[in-house]
């Protein structure tokens, strides 16, 4: 626990993620002494823990990320999944449900087929919304910096702060191709204009204030369905 813990600090800190697994056999009671709980009231978002009666032997955890990162980014969740390799475990309703509780994933028998529940991370944000965070800083430094780079300059105008919003919105556009953002609501690219701009920034040749809301496609995980059947 001291160790996973240690490690879940120093890889958040570097903004990367962390798959881990436990079978402490506690944390399927109320007990609020393992990992899982830990884990959940630290906020760790940037950690995965499943948990397995074998976890030491079969390291679940090797399973899901392999599983999970083949995919492209936004086209996926993780809840669902089904592996090779990995134990089905069995466990009481209660158990799975404290288990649950603390944010531990349960590799479970569901309606007659192997899944993996509920697809979180220990902070409670979903797996591949961390995934789809990190997709998107990447792609934008990428697509900024290049232009940067490449370009004799980029104007300190309002041309030039058109050139960094049209590179915002490309990423949108990438990322509503593969699933990771919805295209029912547009994005929305703000960019100061510079003319207008604090001097003390001009002086410093830094476009400061831009920001950008896009809406996640997200993922259906349970329905609420209400009918009536009548003679």
């Amino acid at each position: 626990k001291a160790d996973q813990l240690a490690l879940a600090q120093a890889i958040s800190a570097r903004k990367q993620l962390y798959f881990t697994s436990s079978s402490d056999s506690t944390a399927k009671g109320s007990t609020t002494t393992d990992i899982g709980q830990a884990l959940k009231d630290g906020d760790y978002d940037r950690v995965f823990v499943i948990w397995s009666s074998v976890a030491e032997t079969e390291q679940p955890e090797v399973a899901v990320m392999s599983k999970f990162m083949q995919y492209t980014v936004g086209s996926a969740t993780a809840k669902f999944k089904q592996f090779t390799g990995v134990t089905v475990e069995k466990l009481t309703d209660n158990e799975v449900a404290n288990l649950k509780s603390k944010n531990y994933n349960v590799y479970e028998l569901v309606g007659g087929v192997n899944m993996l529940s509920e697809g979180v991370m220990a902070g409670s944000e979903y797996t591949d919304t961390m995934f789809i965070a990190d997709w998107t800083e990447a792609r934008m430094r990428e697509r900024i910096y290049s232009k940067l780079v490449n370009m004799l300059k980029v104007p300190f105008d309002r041309r030039g702060a058109a050139m960094i919003e049209s590179d915002i919105r490309a990423v949108w556009q990438e990322g509503v191709v593969n699933g990771a953002f919805t295209a029912d609501v547009p994005p929305v690219v703000q960019v100061p204009d510079p003319i207008t701009l604090d001097p003390n920034l001009r002086a410093q040749r830094k476009l400061e204030g831009i920001t950008f809301e896009f809406r996640l496609a997200s993922a259906i995980h349970a329905l609420g369905i209400k009918g009536v059947i009548s003679v």
